[in-house]
């Protein structure tokens, strides 16, 4: 991607405390199941603590691979692709909807952001997806680039509408 066609859009509201909960879990088991139970309860039966080690350390790697593959986007580069910022790349063509929608705390949170938001749920082909609270400016920048590469949107609310930018200003 050339720096010039570069455009960063930010999450407002990115969960950061799911992988840091989960590297703890995993810490505090890896702890617990060596540390404390291993010796105590497998020492004269080798194959049976090996066996439990392996079964473990099996589940251990997946959970971490969900947990790393379910972490909250922070930011997306737009680009010839969309970015993030653990360096997924997601092409136009697996992009099957982007969809903006009202902040869902909107009304409930005293909000510190400058300005008003809007939630943008990006779906993709595969199924999968991942939501953003960014700023309208953002998610006209967003529809933009969408439009321009051919990818479905859905606005019905008009986040991204001249009138709500107009609003914005």
């Amino acid at each position: 991607m050339s720096d010039a066609a570069v455009s960063t859009i930010h999450n407002q509201r990115p969960r950061q405390w799911l992988g840091r909960a989960m590297a703890l879990l995993l810490c505090a088991f890896w702890l617990v199941n060596c540390g404390l139970l291993g010796p105590s309860l497998f020492e004269n039966k080798t194959i049976l603590c090996l066996g439990l080690t392996f079964v473990a350390l099996l589940g251990s790697c997946l959970a971490a691979i969900t947990t790393i593959m379910l972490l909250p986007v922070a930011r997306l580069r737009l680009g010839d692709n969309l970015e993030d910022e653990h360096e997924r790349t997601y092409p136009p063509s697996d992009i099957r909807l982007i969809e903006f929608g009202p902040d869902p705390v909107e009304d409930y949170v005293e909000s510190s952001l400058p300005g008003p938001c809007c939630q943008v749920t990006i779906r993709l082909v595969s199924g999968r997806g991942f939501r953003l609270i960014v700023h309208v400016a953002d998610a006209v920048r967003l529809r933009e680039w969408a439009v321009g590469k051919g990818v479905a949107v859905n606005d019905p609310g008009g986040y991204t509408t001249p009138a709500v930018r107009n609003e914005s200003n």
